[in-house]
Order: C-alpha cells, then structure tokens, then sequence
C-alpha cells in the first residue's frame, strides 16, 4: 500500500504545476497572456461532493476588462458535446454537489468590457467527482465484552478503505493499532479498560490515465473509554510459573497470568494485579504483574525439590487463580 501511495503522490505533485496542474491548460495561443487553473480545496482528497474548485488566474487579462465565470458539469467519459453551463454556477469558486457525483467540471472565464467579450479561455477538465467520505459510525456498549460495530455508508462504493481498530487517545504516543483488528467489528477485552477505542479508516481511488492520481481521505470514529466487566464472574485468569535455577541457592522464575472469557474462546489478555510466591505454604516474596508477567529471583533456598506456588490476586477486573510447580534448585 505504501508503495502505491508513493507512488500516486509523486504522479499527483508533478502533475499539479503550483496547485493542480492537472486542471489546468496552456493558453490557446502563442499571443496570449493568461490562462486559467482549478485551484482544489483538498489536494489529495480529490474532487468529492461537499469540497470546492477556486478558480486561479495565469498571466495577466486584457486591461480594462471584467471576468465573468461558468462553471460546466460534463459525463464521466469526457464527451466534449456532453459539457453544459450549470445554472447559477457564475463565482470564482464553485462547491460540488450530489448532481456532480460522478461527471466531469470545467469552467470557462471570459474577459469582458463594455459587455462584449474580449477574450475567452477554458480550464482543463476535472477528474469525475467522488462521494465525500463520511466519518464512521461506531455502535455498541464501550464495555468489556462488548461488540463495537463500524457502519462506513454508501459513500465506499467510489473507494477502497483500510480500518483499523486502535486503542489509546488520538494524537498521542499512547495509541496503539490493534493487532489483526482490520474489520468492521471488535469485540473489547481487558486491556481497553480505562482507554478509548477508535477506528481509523484510509480511503483511496486510484484515478486512470491520463492523469492516474491517488485520491487520499481518512476518518476516525471514536467510542468513549471502555468501562469494566460485563458479567465480572466470566471473567477467569490462569498463571502459570516457569523458571530455573542458574546458581546454588536461586531460582530465576517468571510469573505468567492471563484472562479468558466465554466470549473470547482462544483469546489469551494479558492481566495486571498482585502476586504472590510460597515455598509450600511460606511466603517467599509479593510482586505485581503488568502486562501479563513477572521476571522473580528467588535466593537462599535449600538444595533439592521446592513446590513452588504462585498466587493471582483478585482484583476489580480479574478473578483470582494460583498454580503449583516443583523446581529443583542447585
């Protein structure tokens, strides 16, 4: 995709001269000494419903005489016969409308004095026009083990988008992408509580020859920060305890907890909470897990066999769990 983008916005900035060269046209001869260009609202949006065309003036217009502007709205195939004057469209700048969905614009600008008209001149031809894209609409409870649903509208059938499912604020170093979370659907966990939720969607169109641009546009739809667990009780954690001894006395171990729920059949989340570690039933040492584990090193421990036993501590999020392993230390 990066490639294509590069790609579409160099072939976009050479072709557009100062502003959009694209829509634009030489003079129509050797003599003159002005031309017209579109002037684009959005650069890398394209040409879509709700944006603007200015019009911009090359060279110098015959003195003493008046422009007068006609905005034309022609087929998408750019049938020269097809172009005709859109009533009321006679300012410099011109907003475009559903009527322009998928037609061509160009504007013809005379040069007139004392109501004759001295000279004439023509832009090029716009790319056809694009539905305007619209911010997602995001549906759904923000609460743990709910479904959030992305509804993007009828505006998609003039682009290919991207989503992605983000967790964090907008703008800040703490928004992150949502590994394999690229539909239109999520369903939160554990590790969105406390933060909010977005779906960042890219839209592209790829416009043919002879101009062969990269439209570009993005949204975010946005949910308010994931409150805690619905129903607290399905939400269980496992741990598990690894380790070994590396020296006499010592046990290196790391503490592993994670959720599951009946609503995440293979998904593993990462806890956070409070741990703690005994030898048999005495307390060796307190910890606390963030981001799923713990690295812990036991010392002073007798040669031989230790049942060693790891416990989860409950807390407002997750249930408790413990495990019991036997390591040998050296």
């Amino acid at each position: 995709m990066m490639t294509r983008l590069r790609t579409g916005l160099l072939a976009l900035l050479a072709a557009a001269g100062l502003v959009v060269g694209l829509l634009s046209t030489a003079a129509p001869s050797s003599a003159a000494t002005w031309s017209v260009v579109f002037l684009h609202e959005d650069l890398y949006a394209g040409p879509v419903v709700g944006y603007h065309f200015s019009v911009g003036i090359n060279g110098t217009p015959p003195a003493g005489t008046v422009l007068r502007y006609q905005w034309l709205r022609g087929d998408i195939d750019n049938t020269p016969s097809s172009f005709e004057a859109i009533p009321g469209a006679t300012d410099s700048t011109y907003t475009m409308t559903a009527d322009d969905h998928h037609h061509r614009l160009k504007v013809r600008v005379r040069a007139v004095e004392d109501g004759n008209v001295v000279e004439e001149r023509s832009s090029g031809v716009t790319n056809f026009i694009l539905w305007q894209m619209r911010t997602p609409v995001i549906s759904g409870k923000p609460l743990v083990g709910q479904l959030l649903t992305a509804s993007l509208g009828s505006w998609t059938s003039d682009w290919d988008v991207e989503p992605q499912w983000r967790r964090g604020r907008v703008g800040t170093s703490e928004m992150r992408d949502i590994a394999g979370e690229t539909g239109l659907t999520y369903r939160t966990r554990p590790a969105d509580v406390g933060k909010p939720v977005t779906l960042l969607v890219m839209a592209y169109h790829q416009f043919p020859a002879p101009n062969d641009v990269l439209a570009i546009d993005r949204r975010w739809g946005s949910v308010a920060k994931v409150g805690g667990v619905v129903p607290p009780v399905r939400w269980a954690t496992r741990s598990i305890l690894r380790g070994t001894s590396p020296a006499k006395g010592q046990l290196r171990l790391t503490a592993v907890s994670y959720a599951w729920s009946d609503l995440f059949k293979a998904d593993q989340t990462q806890v956070y909470g409070n741990v703690r570690i005994y030898d048999g039933s005495r307390l060796l040492t307190r910890s606390y897990i963030d981001g799923g584990r713990r690295a812990i090193t036991l010392r002073g421990l007798s040669r031989g066999t230790h049942r060693i036993r790891m416990v989860f501590l409950q807390n407002n999020t997750y249930a408790a769990s413990s495990s019991t392993t036997s390591f040998t230390v050296r």
